[in-house]
C-alpha cells in the first residue's frame, strides 16, 4: 500500500519511529558500525525495503528520512548502493543474523532476537524430512558434510541444476533458519557462500523459547501472548510454593490455556492459509496446473440446515485466497470494537470463556493446598476437553461446565482450614 493511501497514524507515533528507525538527516547510518548500531537498537529490520513496506528498514536509515522510495533503477541509486554495502559488510562481520523469511524480503536480526525468530521459523531436524521439498533436503545433506559453500559448486553437488529450482530451495532453508548467507564474493563472479545457521549462531539457535508464547505474539500480538505468560508465571509461583518440584499444575493450565487463547476463528483460517508453509505444500504435491477450493461455514454468509439448524459448509474458489490474505492482516482487530466477526454468539463464547477461566484460575490459586491439587489439576484441564467446532463444540462446553461445578465441590471441600475460617 502506498504511503498516502494508509490511514494516518497519530504525529506522535511517526515521530517516535523517526527517532527510533533513524528516519531522520541528523541519524542518518552511514558507516558499518552505524548500521550495527541500528540493528541491534530495533531488534531487527528489512534491508532493502522502503517506506512503503511496515517496520525498521536499513534502506531508509540511510537515506535519514520519512518518506524513502526505492527507485526504479536501484544500481545506479547512491543510496542503494550505500545500503548494498553496508549489507555485505555486516553480513562479512558476522555478528547479526541475516537471511528471508518466508515471502519477505531479507532481513537483519539482532542476536537477542534469534531464540524469539527460531521459535516462530525455526525447524526442528526431525521435522525436515516432511517438511522440505527433496531439493532443499538434497541442498541440506551436502552443507552438513562441507559447511559452506558457494552457489555453483552447492548446485553441482547437490545435484539441483535448475536454477528455479535451486534458488526455492535455498528459499525454504532460509526461512526455517537452517542455512544463511555467510559471505558475499564479486570476483572473478557474483556468488554467495552458504553456511548452516547453527553454525555461527550456536547459543541462539540452541536456546529454547515457550512456543505457545511465540505462537500467541504471531496470532495477535505481544501484549496478547504477555497476558498469557503472565498468567501461566503466577500458577508456576504458585504451585511451588504449595508443592515445591511439582509442575503438574502449571503445565496444565499452559496447554489449556493457549487451547483458550488461540481459538480458531476467521483470522486464524486465513492466517494458517496464506502466512504458513500451507500453500508451498499444496504447490509441492502437485506438477501441472491445479486449482485450490476451500470448503467453510462462515457465521456471516452461510446458510443453515433447516432440520439441524447448524451451519452448513460452501464451496469457495481460488479468489477466496486473496481474501485470507487481507483477513490475515487484520487480525489485529481481533476483539476490538471493529471486530466484524467479533459479534457473533460463538465468538462472543470464546472470547468468554478466556475471562472464565483467567477467574477460575483465579480461585484455585488463591485456595490451592497440597490436598487439593490434585481436584485442582482437574479443574484446570477441563477447557482441553472443549474440543470440534459449532454445535459439537457447544455440547463439549456443556459437559466441561456440568464437571466443573462438581469438581469445584470437591475442590471447596479440601480447602485449608485458614480459607474455611476466612469465610
Amino acid at each position: 500500500m502506498h504511503p498516502a493511501n494508509r490511514p494516518q497514524l497519530p504525529a506522535e507515533i511517526e515521530e517516535y519511529r523517526d527517532a527510533h528507525w533513524q528516519r531522520e538527516e541528523t541519524a542518518r547510518v552511514e558507516t558499518v558500525l552505524q548500521a550495527e548500531q541500528f540493528i541491534e537498537r530495533v531488534g531487527f529490520t528489512a534491508c532493502l525495503t522502503d517506506t512503503r513496506r511496515p517496520g525498521p528498514s536499513l534502506y531508509v536509515a540511510v537515506c535519514g528520512r520519512r518518506d524513502a522510495i526505492l527507485p526504479r533503477n536501484v544500481q545506479k541509486d547512491p543510496e542503494c548502493s550505500q545500503t548494498w554495502t553496508l549489507k555485505d559488510q555486516v553480513m562479512r562481520r558476522g555478528r547479526f543474523y541475516y537471511g528471508k523469511f518466508g515471502r519477505r524480503s531479507a532481513m537483519f536480526v539482532a542476536p537477542r532476537m534469534i531464540p524469539y525468530f527460531n521459535a516462530l521459523w525455526g525447524m526442528r531436524k526431525r521435522a525436515e524430512k516432511k517438511h522440505l521439498s527433496r531439493a532443499a533436503l538434497a541442498v541440506l545433506k551436502v552443507l552438513r558434510k562441507e559447511w559452506e559453500m558457494g552457489t555453483a559448486d552447492l548446485r553441482a553437488e547437490s545435484g539441483v541444476s535448475d536454477r528455479k529450482t535451486y534458488l526455492k530451495a535455498m528459499d525454504e532453508l532460509q526461512a526455517a533458519m537452517i542455512v544463511i548467507p555467510s559471505e558475499v564474493v564479486y570476483d572473478p563472479k557474483f556468488t554467495y557462500l552458504w553456511a548452516l545457521a547453527e553454525e555461527r549462531f550456536p547459543e541462539e539457535l540452541s536456546r529454547r523459547i515457550d512456543r505457545r508464547t511465540a505462537f500467541l505474539t504471531e496470532y495477535q500480538d505481544r501484549a496478547y501472548a504477555a497476558r498469557y505468560l503472565a498468567l501461566v508465571n503466577r500458577v508456576r509461583e504458585a504451585e511451588a510454593a504449595c508443592l515445591p518440584g511439582n509442575t503438574t499444575l502449571t503445565d496444565t493450565v499452559a496447554r489449556a490455556l493457549f487451547k483458550l487463547m488461540a481459538y480458531k476463528d476467521e483470522y486464524e483460517v486465513a492466517r494458517l492459509y496464506t502466512e504458513t508453509d500451507f500453500l508451498k505444500r499444496v504447490a509441492d504435491r502437485f506438477n501441472g496446473p491445479y486449482e485450490l477450493h476451500v470448503h467453510l461455514a462462515p457465521p456471516l454468509l452461510g446458510d443453515r440446515d433447516p432440520q439441524t439448524g447448524h451451519l452448513r459448509k460452501r464451496t469457495f474458489g481460488p479468489w477466496m485466497l486473496s481474501v485470507f490474505r487481507i483477513l490475515a492482516k487484520l487480525r489485529r482487530l481481533r476483539g476490538t470494537p471493529f471486530d466484524i466477526f467479533g459479534r457473533s454468539e460463538e465468538r462472543r463464547t470464546e472470547r468468554r470463556l478466556i475471562g472464565e477461566y483467567e477467574t477460575v484460575l483465579a480461585e484455585i490459586l488463591t485456595d490451592l493446598s497440597p490436598s487439593s491439587h490434585a481436584v485442582a489439576v482437574e479443574i484446570a484441564a477441563l477447557p482441553l476437553e472443549i474440543r470440534g467446532f459449532g454445535h459439537i463444540k457447544e455440547a463439549n462446553l456443556a459437559r466441561a461446565k456440568a464437571r466443573e461445578a462438581v469438581l469445584f465441590t470437591r475442590f471447596r471441600s479440601r480447602r485449608p482450614p485458614h480459607a474455611l475460617a476466612a469465610e
